[in-house]
């Protein structure tokens, strides 16, 4: 009785976010979002509020954000991943309202996993528009795990858990497209790296990439030319993993990450040009590795930089004989140009 009445007693800006604006030392408080332009999605999602804001950066921020601009989403939020007019905001749950009460399944929680996606329709003329969402099995790596092309919003999710000793996880890609409220699944193909972990992914156009690691590197190439029928094409074992995919005109793919022995065991930075030229025989063509050393492009893509043909990797070797960056050229080979030490 006492929670509903502080329920009763609340009124709507309890409920809906809102922002403050500093500006010439004075701070004003307003909704965030209009309760017109807040949504419920298809399928329960939380109780948290994704809040999708445009900000005229013109004339600074100064009166530049407008609650009925904004739009809102019952639902929490990861990652991001945006196309020119699309935006996607994602977020994987752990344990489900439904396994919460299952004693059996909550032992097994860490295997439990899904992800929520919601859609968003972004216009540099118009307000941001709410269109669908959808839930699909697995969880999500980072936002090159998704990619939208032709209509299409294509993922890559894992299933189950590698680390435990039946060694259940296996990770697919699924193909969805926006149908009124919901995003549905019309394709999907399952299989890469069972028992392993995905390591990084990269989709473009009719092609895309994936690496799964335990103690060996499969690389796979997809075709997904048919979003109904989205297919593995090559498959190539080699060892270390590669946990950034930077594509290298239309025939090769470099790959940063590490070196490893065959039991699986890292032993230094690593760079691999794969030729995709065949999507049936993908294969490793050039390889450059350094002993006892990371890059800060193996956990984030902003740490690389692509210019022409060369591509600029900072490392650091773990004894501290480099902190710097490396400098290399890429074409049918990797040459390295030189190192800056700072």
């Amino acid at each position: 009785d006492a929670n509903r009445a502080v329920i009763d007693e609340s009124t709507l800006e309890n409920w809906i976010p809102s922002y403050e604006l500093t500006s010439g030392g004075t701070t004003t408080t307003a909704p965030l979002v209009a309760c017109d332009r807040t949504h419920r999605p298809a399928e329960f999602s939380g109780f948290d509020v994704v809040s999708i804001v445009d900000l005229d950066l013109a004339d600074g921020l100064a009166g530049s954000v407008d609650e009925t601009s904004t739009v809102g989403v019952l639902a929490g939020g990861d990652t991001v991943y945006s196309s020119t007019d699309r935006m996607y905001v994602a977020t994987t749950t752990w344990v489900g309202a439904d396994v919460a009460g299952d004693a059996t399944r909550l032992r097994d929680w860490n295997e439990d996993f899904e992800t929520d996606v919601h859609a968003f329709a972004i216009s540099p003329d118009e307000p941001t528009q709410y269109v669908a969402s959808g839930t699909i099995e697995g969880s999500l790596l980072n936002q090159f795990s998704l990619d939208e092309h032709e209509g299409y919003l294509r993922v890559i999710t894992t299933t189950g858990s590698p680390w435990n000793q039946e060694q259940t996880s296996e990770s697919g890609l699924v193909v969805l497209r926006d149908d009124g409220d919901r995003l549905t699944v019309v394709g999907q193909v399952g299989g890469l790296g069972k028992g392993e972990q995905l390591h990084s992914a990269r989709l473009m156009g009719d092609i895309g990439f994936a690496v799964t690691f335990r103690q060996i590197d499969p690389f796979y190439v997809l075709d997904l030319s048919d979003p109904a029928n989205p297919r593995v094409t090559g498959e190539l074992k080699i060892p270390g993993v590669s946990t950034y995919l930077h594509p290298v005109g239309d025939d090769h793919v470099l790959g940063v990450g590490q070196q490893a022995t065959e039991e699986g065991m890292t032993t230094g930075l690593k760079l691999s040009l794969f030729d995709v030229s065949d999507p049936a025989d993908p294969r490793e063509v050039s390889v450059w590795t350094r002993d006892a050393a990371h890059s800060p492009a193996e956990w984030d893509h902003r740490a690389f930089q692509m210019w022409e043909s060369t591509a600029i990797v900072p490392a650091q070797t773990w004894d501290g004989t480099l902190n710097g960056a490396i400098l290399f050229d890429i074409g049918d080979t990797i040459t390295e140009i030189g190192q800056v030490s700072h």
